[in-house]
């Protein structure tokens, strides 16, 4: 008896060595992954605001980071990367230069060195986006503007198609944009890796999404939906959840911000998964099967 409840603690520690692998591993090889990171901030004006950042890791081991959060998650982002023994990004694109988007850029840039850096031709007038630029310039990082029509091969196999902004923008300075106009020219991008798709979106809103689906139609459906502007409600508009007609849609939000897209998603299909409800979200795939990891499911009876 005494021998049979210590192999059953010794199943235990394995059974927990392997969710901490999970957890702590960047990827196998063939695979590639990526991860929403759960940021968190608890200020009372901008709670849920948090921001979104996500770290796509390639088969060959490269490391991509899309956004960073907002200035106080910066930090989170950062030691989220050591935890999981990242030194080096290969790649960081800032979607746009909102300071939820960007802001944790600030932390990043100043401890982690970067091989290429992406962001749209938009001057942004705030403290954010001139340090950004100033630790582009002191570190020496490779800084390219991104818009539609460009095409990255980040490795074989692995490619980023961009839909956004639009081909030919270029705005020496915001020129009194609005904050959904500063959205709007967010990057869109589509990552493919073998019959493996996912969407990017940025903070875009339906008008724009409806100008994307005008544009490129059917070459938005993609497997995983990044939902615009953390799942709110002035995105993810019928027509263009339809065209990009999700398996898996990821809202970076530390709360449920709309019920109705979350519904909208689901009655798609979707599996939908809330960073703020589910803690950070590990989608993996061989470029075939897709497996979701998260923290915690969500545990209630009306998003179930």
């Amino acid at each position: 008896m005494l021998h049979s409840n210590r192999r059953y603690r010794n199943y235990a520690v394995l059974a927990m060595l392997l969710v901490v692998l999970v957890w702590t591993s960047v990827g196998q090889a063939n695979e590639l992954t990526m991860r929403y990171l759960n940021l968190q901030i608890m200020d009372a004006v901008d709670l849920g605001y948090a921001g979104d950042a996500i770290l796509i890791s390639t088969p060959q081991g490269k490391h991509i980071l899309v956004d960073s959060g907002t200035p106080e998650a910066g930090t989170q982002v950062l030691t989220r990367l050591q935890e999981l023994g990242i030194n080096h990004l290969d790649y960081v694109f800032a979607t746009h230069p909102h300071q939820d988007h960007i802001g944790g850029l600030r932390t990043i840039l100043a401890e982690i060195p970067v091989g290429q850096f992406y962001q749209i031709d938009l001057s942004y007038d705030s403290s954010h986006y001139r340090a950004v630029q100033g630790l582009l310039a002191t570190h020496g990082i490779p800084n390219t503007t991104i818009e539609e029509g460009v095409i990255l091969e980040i490795e074989e196999g692995v490619v980023l198609e961009f839909f956004n902004p639009p081909a030919g923008t270029s705005l020496g300075t915001d020129h009194g944009l609005t904050v959904g106009g500063v959205n709007d020219h967010s990057m869109v991008f589509r990552l493919t890796y073998k019959d493996f798709s996912a969407l990017i979106t940025g903070d875009i809103y339906r008008a724009r999404e409806e100008e994307l689906v005008k544009r490129f139609g059917e070459r938005l459906q993609s497997r995983v939906y990044d939902a615009p502007h953390h799942g709110q409600d002035s995105s993810s508009s019928q027509m263009f959840i339809s065209h990009v007609k999700p398996e898996i849609s990821v809202f970076s939000i530390q709360f449920l911000a709309s019920f109705s897209t979350y519904q909208a998603l689901r009655d798609l299909g979707s599996e939908v998964y809330v960073t703020g409800l589910n803690g950070e979200v590990l989608i993996s795939t061989d470029g075939y099967d897709i497996t979701v990891d998260v923290e915690q499911a969500i545990d209630s009876p009306f998003l179930r």
